[in-house]
């Protein structure tokens, strides 16, 4: 499978702090450490997990992140799409359509199907509670 940066280091995070669910916080530096991640563009993906409401964050010295949400609800196509934005299929069909669209003959999206073959593998749907189980 094929992931961005951003939602590859994002999902390594997330492994990360899964392992201490409902314990201790792990701060920004020991998750990049452990998963050989840019601290500070292991913030910026933090920062937007939480901003979606997926973790928590302390400040402090003994301040770092840790999940809000338990492994079991929390899916690998809902954090892919939290840090690289809906699929390309999905974004254009949020899209009302134009007048010549309408008119238009359709034709299957082939493109937008294989930017992203973890979809049809049934990826988007497991959850972080049956990769670290």
């Amino acid at each position: 499978m094929k992931f961005s940066k951003k939602s590859e280091y994002g999902l390594r995070a997330l492994l990360e702090l899964c392992e201490t669910y409902g314990g201790r916080v792990l701060q920004r530096h020991e998750i990049a450490e452990r998963q050989n991640i840019p601290v500070e563009f292991l913030e910026q993906i933090l920062l937007a997990l939480k901003r979606a409401g997926l973790l928590a964050s302390r400040r402090g010295v003994r301040g770092g992140y840790s999940l809000i949400k338990s492994p079991e609800e929390i899916t690998l196509g809902q954090v892919i799409r939290i840090l690289d934005g809906p699929s390309p299929r999905s974004a254009a069909s949020a899209k009302p359509p134009t007048k010549s669209a309408r008119t238009a003959p359709t034709r299957p999206n082939l493109r937008a199907r294989s930017n992203r073959p973890w979809v049809r593998c049934g990826m988007p749907s497991r959850t972080f509670s049956t990769i670290t189980h």
